[in-house]
């Protein structure tokens, strides 16, 4: 299949340019299939108010979003809704937000969910955030989650300790590479002693 060529761009906007983690350098955008492009963003784990720094994840691929379209980009945007299976930290015993917010308030998890998913939303329209063209929720794709983590074992991918199974990044050496660390000198978290 022949290359297809990027979208005209907008008056001033002939070459966008964008810091590339991996390689550590400002480097020429190059969509994979243009005139698509997908941004994908890590959204709310929705257990409690949101604050400024929440929005962070949200307002700077917006700012790409808005970019993009006005280079002629045909974009999808999607963030997700982390409403169940989040733990509260490394190191602890394998408690959940969503359960414990649920439990210190005599709601039930959905309930809270529903609270701080409408509340997030708010806000990012309160900042002026274009509205996700996809906002898929955890709690809606469970299978789908499973099936990946499955795929992942089946692959060597994996470790599992008490409290669950984790990916195994010493089984990826680009890891490494795009987090720029050397995992023979990384220290352990709380769950793998």
């Amino acid at each position: 299949m022949p290359a297809v060529p990027p979208p005209d761009p907008a008056p001033g906007l002939e070459e966008l340019r964008l810091y590339d983690t991996r390689r550590r350098r400002v480097e020429r955008f190059e969509a994979l299939a243009p005139p698509r492009v997908g941004i994908y963003s890590c959204g709310p784990t929705v257990y409690a108010p949101q604050h400024l720094g929440n929005m962070r994840s949200q307002i700077v691929p917006d700012l790409l979003r808005r970019v993009l379209l006005a280079a002629g980009y045909d974009v999808t945007y999607v963030t997700n809704i982390t409403d169940v299976g989040h733990l509260v930290a490394d190191t602890d015993d394998g408690d959940d937000k969503m359960e414990l917010a649920a439990a210190s308030s005599g709601r039930t998890a959905a309930e809270i969910a529903a609270e701080f998913t409408e509340q997030w939303a708010t806000d990012r329209r309160r900042v002026g955030c274009l509205e996700p063209d996809l906002l898929p929720k955890a709690a809606s794709h469970i299978p789908e989650q499973i099936a990946m983590v499955q795929a992942l074992e089946g692959l060597g991918h994996t470790y599992e300790i008490e409290d669950g199974v984790y990916f195994d990044v010493s089984t990826f050496p680009r890891y490494a590479d795009f987090a720029g660390v050397d995992l023979d000198e990384l220290e352990t978290s709380g769950r793998v002693e």
